[in-house]
């Protein structure tokens, strides 16, 4: 019976991504009423939530990305503006991720470590630290370069 629930869902989401991308076009915002109408359930219920999550994720092999206004529903982002999405949002999350495991990792106590345990362990700190290092020098340069074009912007 699970199995069928899972496959009614996927036709769920696959009947909104549709919806969505036939009649939606970048820029505009889709409500939270709008969502709750396709989607069947009201904002605060989980079902709602999953249901969006998968949404969101299928609509952007459709090249539609969403990005979450308060209070108001979901705004499907014009091509120029993902972008500094991607930046603001998901390589600024990846960093911290990566820094809170960094940081995990360098308080854990090897002391109850074996050999074999203890081996492992310092090769997983090393790239951690190794991949926060790249991560965090990515997203400083790509801060950089959104703040060059922003000035750019204000300067023309």
């Amino acid at each position: 019976m699970k199995e069928i629930k899972n496959i009614d869902r996927k036709q769920q989401v696959e009947d909104i991504v549709d919806k969505i991308i036939t009649t939606k076009d970048y820029g505009e915002i889709l409500s939270y009423e709008y969502l709750e109408a396709l989607t069947g359930y009201e904002r605060y219920d989980i079902g709602f939530t999953v249901i969006l999550a998968m949404v969101k994720e299928l609509l952007v092999e459709y090249g539609y990305v969403l990005k979450s206004i308060i209070n108001e529903g979901y705004k499907i982002l014009n091509p120029g503006e993902i972008s500094e999405h991607v930046i603001q949002t998901h390589l600024k999350q990846s960093t911290n991720k990566l820094g809170k495991a960094l940081r995990i990792m360098q308080y854990t106590n090897k002391s109850y470590l074996n050999k074999e345990e203890l081996a492992f362990f310092n090769k997983v700190e090393s790239l951690l630290g190794n991949t926060f290092t790249y991560n965090e020098d990515s997203l400083l340069s790509a801060q950089a370069m959104l703040n060059e074009v922003k000035m750019k912007e204000l300067g023309e």
